[in-house]
C-alpha cells in the first residue's frame, strides 16, 4: 500500500488541496483601493472585516475532493474502485474550480452588487495555479493504478 507510487500521488493530492483551503482566491478592487477579499470560505469588506457573502461550499467541496484521495488510498486491493473514485474526484475538483473561478465572481457577487462596472476582480494567478497540481496528480495516481490493473490481468493470462 505505501510503496506503490499510486499513494503517493494521492497523498500529495490531499495534500495540496488541503493547501487551496487556506489561499486567498482574488481580491475586489475600486478606485484602486482593495475593497473585498476572496477565499473558499468567505468573501468579506477588508475595512471592516464584515463577511459580505458565504462560500463555504467551495470549501466543503475541497474537503470532500481531499477526503475522497484519502480513501482512494486504502482501497488498494480494489483497483477498479479507485480508478472510479478518481474519476468522481477529478469531477469534483472540476466542478469545484469552475464555480471559484467563474460562477462565484460572474453571476453570485455581480448579483449581490459587489462586482459593479468601477470595480475589478483580481485572482492570485500564482496562488490559483497551485490547484492545477492536485489535479495532475491524480491523473498520474490513475495512470499508476491502470498499469498496476494491466499488470495483474498479464499474470492471470499466464496462469
Amino acid at each position: 500500500m505505501i510503496q506503490r507510487i499510486q499513494t503517493v500521488y494521492l497523498f500529495l493530492a490531499a495534500a495540496l488541496t488541503v493547501a487551496l483551503l487556506f489561499i486567498p482566491v482574488g481580491f475586489i478592487v475600486g478606485n484602486g483601493i482593495q475593497l473585498y477579499e476572496f477565499n473558499v470560505f468567505t468573501l468579506k469588506d477588508i475595512t471592516s472585516q464584515k463577511i459580505e457573502a458565504q462560500t463555504f461550499y467551495l470549501a466543503i467541496m475541497l474537503i470532500v475532493s481531499a477526503v475522497l484521495s484519502l480513501i482512494t488510498i486504502f482501497l488498494y486491493k480494489k483497483r477498479r474502485v479507485q480508478m472510479n473514485l478518481i474519476a468522481l474526484n477529478m469531477l469534483l475538483f472540476l466542478a469545484t474550480y469552475v464555480l471559484m473561478l467563474w460562477i462565484c465572481p460572474d453571476f453570485i457577487f455581480a448579483k449581490k452588487g459587489l462586482i459593479v462596472p468601477d470595480t475589478l476582480l483580481f485572482m492570485h494567478n500564482k496562488l490559483i495555479m497551485l490547484g492545477i497540481i492536485p489535479a495532475f496528480m491524480l491523473i498520474l495516481a490513475n495512470r499508476a493504478i491502470r498499469k498496476d490493473e494491466e499488470l495483474v490481468r498479464s499474470a492471470d493470462r499466464l496462469r
